[in-house]
């Protein structure tokens, strides 16, 4: 796996939002002035807070909202499920990579301005998600509904 080196990530180059290594000019941003400035960015991490196998329905809104912000997400989670509902063509899965394979990956998808673009361009789902919805019962975490339907009211099918 992954195990995520702070320091590394802290010295990069990599604009940080978040609060682990904030390196950017407010302390804080809203929803809506992310959803301006991500835009302006090729990818987004999306890190859930556990790769914990023991919920195989641990996905959490971070890989969707790199889709609505526009960005190839990274991704870092649940192995198990992510592939029943996400097109593995349109994300990075850096889950099961080591850190300089998940650094040679990137770097190869962001120098390559044709499979980026592909993988920018594609259908994020791999299923029907309206039954996918309905079958899981997720109309229960309402939460992800919502995120799945503005996606989809959005066009970024």
């Amino acid at each position: 796996g992954l195990g995520i080196p702070a320091e590394p990530l802290c010295r990069s180059s990599i604009d940080n939002y978040g609060y682990v290594c904030h390196n950017v000019e407010k302390e804080k941003y809203t929803d809506d002035e992310l959803n301006k400035i991500l835009p302006n960015y090729k990818f987004k991490l999306a890190i859930e807070n556990t790769a914990s196998f023991d919920n195989e329905s641990y996905i959490t809104e971070k890989i969707f909202d790199a889709y609505l912000q526009g960005c190839v997400p990274i991704y870092w989670g649940n192995n198990k499920q992510i592939y029943e509902i996400l097109n593995p063509n349109s994300m990075i899965n850096i889950t099961s990579l080591t850190y300089e394979e998940s650094l040679y990956y990137i770097k190869h998808i962001d120098q390559n301005d044709e499979l980026y673009y592909n993988m920018l361009n594609t259908n994020i789902f791999n299923c029907d998600i309206y039954k996918y919805i309905n079958e899981r019962e997720l109309k229960k975490y309402l939460f992800l509904t919502k995120i799945l339907l503005r996606i989809i009211n959005e066009n970024k099918i």
